[in-house]
């Protein structure tokens, strides 16, 4: 095999490049995980949208990644905690098993066969190292999660590893591509589109437009969703207004979304509930 597993897996059909002007509400630049999971939500609230990715679909980072669906961040809990505060701490982890919960959501709304099973995650000490030390932090680790609210066991042995570690129940695994295909489809429809090989050439901020293969997009936002920097391949003739006019209200616990319009003297709205972890199912 000399790519990966999910692209060997599922093939996703390809779709056309860009070949005349056209206009939409949202533009989203990237067709990763990121972009697509963000048209996708744009069209399902009526928006229509142009998705356009310079090579092919769900190809770079989103066609390597492991699948594995967790709340549980890379930087350990007790250090967000150390340098955040444990409310800020919490909504992470809170952000992180809502987005689980609206992939499942999803995946059961669109009917997508993807392969998505609720596993338990497990954070163990490494291979190689001081267990006894590492088992100390792992306790401390699963009793802080407990203490926020969040199912987590210590083990003295983890299965298949026979490490000490903390196993996280309800946690995630699918397959992102077939996932994603699904979405790719919903978004290619009625008045909103898919382009492939169709980089972003040149952006003309006072008139709202993309150049794509030689042709105009017209649009009222954009979404720039790629990993890799655009400003030293394109060419900006005005720097990009900030002023936006709309917000998208996500809910986490309720599962649904808005645009809200925003006054004009409002130029940047960033928010987090930060309600008590409590009441997060009726006040989120």
């Amino acid at each position: 095999m000399k790519t990966s597993y999910w692209i060997e897996t599922a093939r996703i059909r390809h779709f056309p490049p860009l070949k005349k002007d056209i206009a939409v509400d949202v533009l989203v630049v990237g067709a990763g995980i990121t972009g697509i999971t963000t048209a996708y939500f744009l069209k399902k609230a009526g928006l229509t949208v142009a998705l356009i990715e310079r090579e092919h679909a769900a190809m770079v980072d989103t066609g390597h990644t492991t699948a594995h669906l967790t709340h549980v961040t890379d930087i350990r809990l007790t250090e967000l905690v150390r340098n955040f505060g444990k409310n800020h701490a919490q909504a992470t982890w809170d952000a992180g098993a809502a987005a689980i919960d609206q992939i499942e959501a999803v995946v059961e709304e669109e009917k997508i066969d993807c392969e998505f099973t609720r596993v338990p995650g497990y954070l163990h000490a490494p291979v190689d190292g001081d267990w006894e030390e590492e088992a100390k932090k792992l306790k401390e680790e699963a009793e802080l999660a407990n203490e926020l609210l969040f199912d987590a066991e210590y083990l003295e042995s983890i299965p298949h590893f026979g490490l000490p570690g903390i196993r996280f129940p309800n946690q995630a695994k699918f397959h992102p591509r077939k996932y994603l295909a699904g979405l790719l489809e919903v978004i290619s429809t009625d008045g909103s589109h898919v382009y492939e090989e169709s980089a972003a050439e040149e952006f003309d901020a006072e008139k709202r437009r993309a150049k794509v293969n030689g042709h105009w997009i017209q649009f009222d936002r954009v979404m720039m969703a790629t990993n890799n920097p655009l400003t030293r391949k394109l060419r900006w003739r005005d720097t990009l207004s900030a002023e936006e006019r709309a917000a998208l209200e996500i809910d986490c616990r309720a599962l649904t979304h808005r645009l809200v319009t925003l006054p004009p003297e409002v130029t940047f709205v960033a928010t987090n509930t930060m309600v008590k972890h409590a009441l997060a199912a009726s006040a989120y």
